[in-house]
């Protein structure tokens, strides 16, 4: 068995980050257009939601998987 490099661990590792933080966005997404949306715009509502998606703007920009999978796939090959 391949001991897993530190670059992969670290790959992974943001992948699996990424997952969970998309999967927590759908989860609370009813909650966060019922309680959130509906409001007025105050202060609250625009510190919220700038929190809120900065993290998704983030991780779209980023793609994290990418270059794991294109340094994965060259590993298959020349094995």
């Amino acid at each position: 068995m391949a001991s897993m490099s530190e670059a992969d661990f670290v790959r992974i590792s943001v992948m699996l980050t990424t997952i969970a933080t998309i999967s927590h966005y759908f989860e609370t997404l009813a909650d966060e257009v019922g309680l959130i949306w509906t409001e007025r715009w105050m202060l609250g509502k625009v510190l919220f939601l700038l929190t809120r998606y900065s993290n998704h703007i983030r991780t779209i920009r980023w793609v994290p998987g990418r270059q794991y999978f294109r340094d994965w796939k060259k590993k298959t090959n020349n094995v």
